[in-house]
Order: C-alpha cells, then sequence, then structure tokens
C-alpha cells in the first residue's frame, strides 16, 4: 500500500496449498521476503516482482511452520526457519543457506543486534519447565 493515499500497489503471491507464513522487509525498504509452504522469495517491493525464489520442501522433511522473518541490520541476510528446526541464515543475493543455528526446538522468535554481530532467538527450546533465549 502506498503510504500517502493508501492505494494497493499489489498483492502478495498466495494459494490455499502454500499459503503465506511470514513477510520480512529489508531495512532499505526495496526488498520483500516471502515465505510460505513451500518456498522462501524475495520481491522487489516497490512493483512486487519476485526476484529470486528458493524451494526448500525436499521430499519428506519435516519442517516447523513459522511467522517470522528476520532481517540483518545490513540487509545481506535473512533468517528464517525452511525445513526442520534450525535457523537458517540465507543470503538474499544468491538464495543459498550460508549458515545454520540448530538449539533442539523451533525458534518463535529472532532479533538481531544492531551492527549484525549477535542474533538471540527464543520459542520452544526448553529444559523441563524452563524455556531458553539463546544468544548466537
Amino acid at each position: 500500500f502506498r503510504l500517502d493515499d493508501g492505494r494497493c500497489l499489489y498483492s502478495l503471491p498466495y494459494s490455499v496449498k502454500n499459503g503465506v507464513e511470514a513477510v520480512g522487509l529489508s531495512p532499505d525498504g526495496k526488498v520483500l521476503a516471502i515465505k510460505d509452504g513451500s518456498a522462501l522469495s524475495f520481491l522487489d517491493a516497490a512493483t512486487g516482482k519476485e526476484v529470486r525464489k528458493v524451494p526448500y520442501v525436499l521430499g519428506g522433511g519435516s519442517r516447523s511452520v513459522t511467522d517470522w522473518i528476520t532481517f540483518t541490520p545490513d540487509g545481506k541476510h535473512v533468517a528464517v526457519i525452511l525445513l526442520g528446526d534450525a535457523v537458517q541464515l540465507v543470503e538474499v543475493a544468491t538464495g543459498k543457506a550460508v549458515r545454520s543455528f540448530s538449539s533442539g526446538g523451533a525458534a518463535s522468535a529472532c532479533v538481531f543486534s544492531p551492527d549484525g554481530k549477535r542474533m538471540a532467538t527464543g520459542g520452544y527450546d526448553r529444559e523441563g519447565d524452563h524455556y531458553h533465549v539463546r544468544v548466537w
């Protein structure tokens, strides 16, 4: 939507089979990341044109449905859960997963420090009745 007049610029792609689970906007406002049931897509935020699509459902793998995508402060990577419960650090320019962070439970939230050197996740990782926040 345009902020000045509320006009809709475009709608996100959506299908009942692969409904949109999460959306994230890069810090500079130029890239929109969308996660659905089968792929992570990067769009030009101004036009809605798909720049890159990274399929991730690979024959029978389990995955955790999450409702977040977090861009690094420099906008060069996103943190997202694709398959299983590990947080993947994905390079926006290539769509390649460059690092994986596994804690034994799916994260329900993720933030980066302002300098991008640390990432904190929290969610379903627990021991007994104690849930954890992990700093990576």
